[in-house]
């Protein structure tokens, strides 16, 4: 932060001076002066990214790296002939991504199934109030619906 705000304090030095670099012929020497600052900003953000790239590097490593000594330690538990030993350390592993990410799309497929099945019993019991007369009782067949009929004939309801 320091080094940016040294540079724009140059920079502005270098627009109020204008007129002198021109005079003096000293446009060279500040150009390479502000690439030489510009320069030591990149030096430093390119080790900032170093650095936060090795932190992901070595994170997803870890990850990556605890199940599979788990599943090993338990595939040679299994193969010396402890097979209670050898499940016990495989279910010790932490779940990785893949795992848990199959679980949470099932999971909200059969989360957002469940919802869509209740609106629908709501939105049904809307239309079947209590007390309602049911079409078989009232005398008419069940397909029998007098707005469909003066619809068909050409009336508007």
């Amino acid at each position: 932060m320091q080094q940016a705000r040294q540079l724009s304090d140059r920079i502005g030095e270098t627009v109020a001076g204008a007129a002198e670099i021109r005079s003096n012929d000293t446009f060279h020497r500040e150009r390479a002066d502000i690439s030489d600052r510009l320069g030591k900003i990149y030096a430093i953000r390119f080790d900032i990214f170093k650095r936060k790239f090795f932190v992901k590097f070595l994170n997803n490593f870890l990850a990556q790296i605890t199940p599979f000594f788990f599943y090993s330690v338990g595939g040679y538990l299994g193969d010396q002939g402890q097979p209670v030993r050898s499940a016990r350390w495989s279910r010790c592993s932490p779940p990785t991504r893949t795992s848990s990410r199959r679980g949470r799309s099932s999971s909200h497929w059969y989360s957002t199934k469940e919802d869509v099945r209740i609106k629908y019993e709501q939105i049904v019991s809307q239309f079947e109030p209590p007390g309602m007369i049911d079409a078989k009782a009232d005398g008419r067949a069940a397909g029998d619906d007098p707005v469909a009929r003066r619809r068909d004939r050409g009336h508007r309801s």
